[in-house]
């Protein structure tokens, strides 16, 4: 025997549920508005199968006989899929866990079954669409973790100075600019401190071995393009 039954939910609002043929089939349009179908009618015509509808004699609230056309997991499950709402995975929790759970263990629908290929068919799509949803999760810690990761990598870099190899490439490019210049000994060394002179208040350093990694290119092309102020 046939026996409805109404739940409420203060997001998702009355939903109507009632076995036939020992299956759970629920209020159809009640489903496409808690899904956020902007036209439900046209959302059921479009997403569910006819094998998984049903219609039903219903009271409404004016005392009047209506056939009501109710969905079944299958179609639930598609409406669900389908929809662009966010909180759909929270409707679908509703049902699943709190819902149907409460009808069952009333005891009305019997012991143990075995499930039907459709309901088999269900639980499969239910497996398929937690799993996605774990993988997902996940998929965003593992994103969450590889840009902590980036940005920690980016603060390291940024503060790595010159190592020994790269702090002789650099004396070599200075050498090498001030004896374009001048060959005199005495001038020279003005030069060198003059040019260190610069370095040091250009890059904010106290030595040039303290000059940043990422900065040792433009300190080369500063020198290799550097102008003393004054040549003897």
């Amino acid at each position: 025997m046939n026996q409805l039954q109404n739940f409420s939910h203060k997001q998702f609002g009355e939903l109507p549920i009632i076995q036939i043929n020992n299956k759970d089939y629920f209020g159809a349009t009640e489903v496409a508005e808690a899904l956020g179908y902007a036209n439900p009618h046209d959302a059921i015509s479009k997403h569910c199968l006819e094998s998984g509808v049903a219609f039903h004699e219903v009271t409404d609230s004016m005392d009047r006989t209506q056939q009501k056309k109710f969905i079944n997991e299958g179609n639930l499950y598609r409406l669900i899929v389908k929809s662009r709402l966010p909180a759909a995975t929270q409707f679908e929790s509703w049902v699943f866990d709190d819902v149907l759970p409460t009808l069952r263990q009333t005891g009305q629908y019997g012991g143990p079954r075995v499930l039907s290929d459709e309901e088999q068919r269900i639980e499969s799509l239910k497996l398929t669409l937690q799993t996605a949803e774990q993988q997902r999760k996940m998929q965003n810690v593992l994103f969450d973790h590889e840009k902590q990761i980036d940005e920690l990598s980016q603060k390291v870099d940024e503060q790595i100075t010159l190592d020994s190899g790269e702090q002789r490439r650099f004396q070599k490019v200075v050498a090498r600019r001030v004896y374009s210049i001048t060959e005199g000994k005495e001038e020279a060394a003005r030069l060198f401190r003059e040019i260190h002179r610069e370095i040091k208040d250009r890059f904010g350093v106290a030595s040039y071995k303290d000059i940043k990694r990422r900065e040792l290119l433009s300190a080369i092309k500063y020198i290799e393009n550097w102008i003393p102020r004054k040549v003897s």
